[in-house]
């Protein structure tokens, strides 16, 4: 990644589908949150195989509202652009780690989940 380089962090919310369209970057990723637990599995197998392809990893499913993955996915075709889909680790993996439940004073969601990811999926590049 070049010094300039801009990203969009795109969460599958309007905000963030507006920076992406109105303002484009050269890079556009959406980091997804996932979980082991199969009674979150996301309900369509098709698009599950698509996001476990897309992160490179198996995909059980997400906390989040399952109209995100959609979102994601309708975004891109609209915008004509790849989004490049990232995951670290699951959630479980997270609470296990941390021994804890984020809260007010251990607001760790957002630093773990997409800036650490995000992060280190650039400095990779």
């Amino acid at each position: 990644m070049e010094k300039n380089d801009s990203i969009t962090s795109i969460s599958g919310g309007l905000t963030s589908a507006y920076m992406a369209v109105k303002y484009p970057t050269k890079y556009n990723i959406f980091a997804l949150v996932t979980t082991n637990d199969k009674k979150c599995i996301y309900p369509d197998p098709k698009i599950r195989q698509i996001v476990s392809d897309r992160i490179g990893k198996e995909f059980i499913g997400t906390l989040e509202d399952d109209k995100i993955i959609k979102t994601i996915l309708q975004l891109e075709q609209f915008m004509g652009k790849k989004i490049d889909w990232v995951a670290g680790k699951t959630f479980d993996e997270l609470l296990q780690q941390k021994k804890m439940l984020p809260n007010m004073f251990a607001r760790f969601c957002t630093s773990s989940f997409p800036c650490q990811v995000i992060f280190s999926t650039i400095v990779n590049r």
